[in-house]
């Protein structure tokens, strides 16, 4: 049994970062004075909620943001760390947070994480996370890779295409296939050999021949056998 909550509109409840909708189940009536705010990333909490979505960090807010804990920064850098977490606000929480902590400059910054991304990521904290972006990341790979394998490929050949947007469009034109014959198999006895040099003779060496990547793993599996 939980008590009532009070029945006066002077009263804000906020339940912040529910996870699970049987947390909540059950606590809050449908009609009571007192105003209550939920903070969920569950879509679709409870059909009797009104909901309003928040969509990802503006060019604007981000400038905002930065500006007002970074002011000593020139504004091509900040917008250069902007641009560089692609607006994140946990990211750029943590950028903001490991630069004033240990008085790095965002040049600084950014070329630590150009050299080594995964680890700076790690770096700084955000005010009401537990776990980094690149935490969050992970979290995110399981959670497809549980849902839906095949999307996880799709997510990691996207990934491979560099970090500007796909247009919807790629996924409607038809691929063309291509079977590859992998090294190991065998070429025909009749097949005119390719990719055969001689050089002239020097050092002793009459002559000297370059296989292709077929015949080098022909060899190679023959010395095994052997």
């Amino acid at each position: 049994m939980t008590a009532a909550l009070p029945t006066t509109s002077g009263l804000l409840l906020i339940l912040d970062g529910v996870t699970d909708a049987s947390v909540i189940a059950g606590l809050i009536p449908r009609a009571s004075l007192c105003r209550i705010l939920i903070t969920t990333v569950v879509a679709n909490l409870d059909s009797g909620y009104r909901e309003l979505p928040l969509a990802a960090w503006e060019h604007r807010d981000s400038r905002a943001f930065l500006y007002s804990l970074l002011p000593r920064e020139t504004s091509e850098d900040r917008d250069r760390l902007r641009e560089a977490l692609y607006d994140n606000p946990l990211a750029i929480n943590q950028a903001v947070d490991h630069c004033r902590v240990r008085s790095r400059s965002i040049d600084d910054y950014l070329k630590r994480l150009d050299e080594a991304p995964a680890y700076v990521l790690e770096l700084g904290r955000a005010t009401g996370h537990k776990a980094s972006i690149i935490e969050s990341i992970r979290i995110n790979i399981d959670t497809v890779r549980d849902a839906d394998p095949d999307a996880l490929v799709l997510l990691t050949i996207l990934a491979l295409l560099g970090p500007s947007p796909v247009h919807e469009s790629l996924f409607d034109a038809p691929f063309p296939l291509a079977f590859l014959h992998p090294p190991s198999m065998s070429e025909s006895a009749n097949a005119t050999p390719r990719w055969w040099k001689r050089c002239p003779p020097r050092h002793g060496c009459r002559h000297r021949r370059t296989a292709s990547p077929t015949n080098r793993t022909r060899r190679a599996d023959a010395g095994d056998v052997a």
